[in-house]
């Protein structure tokens, strides 16, 4: 699990390392989360699976829990989606694509 911590929120990712360290890609992949994403006033937490490929574009975005409050969801679901393309899984990760899943946490912590 790889934090992004953002102070009044933040978001974690789990993702299948395959033995490699990928802290530094999930830092600039979360910067490019985080910059769509809006941390409401709001608590809630949202997990969202999904597929990035090598190029970067993500895909089968799956709500795998919903915040009871739908503004959350589809914040992060929107951030998720505007992060399409902007970061490229390295080069030395051994597989086509990544399955990942990404925890928002609104409110403070």
């Amino acid at each position: 699990m790889y934090p992004d911590d953002l102070g009044e929120g933040d978001i974690t990712f789990s993702i299948d390392t395959h033995g490699i360290d990928l802290t530094q890609w999930v830092r600039r992949f979360g910067a490019s989360v985080r910059e769509n994403w809006i941390t409401l006033s709001s608590r809630g937490t949202v997990v969202i699976n999904f597929t990035i490929d090598r190029l970067g574009h993500i895909s089968n975005i799956d709500v795998a829990e919903p915040s009871r409050a739908q503004a959350l969801t589809d914040n992060a679901s929107r951030a998720l989606q505007r992060a399409d393309r902007r970061v490229q899984l390295p080069p030395e990760y051994p597989s086509d694509s990544a399955d990942i899943t990404a925890t928002f946490h609104y409110g403070p912590h």
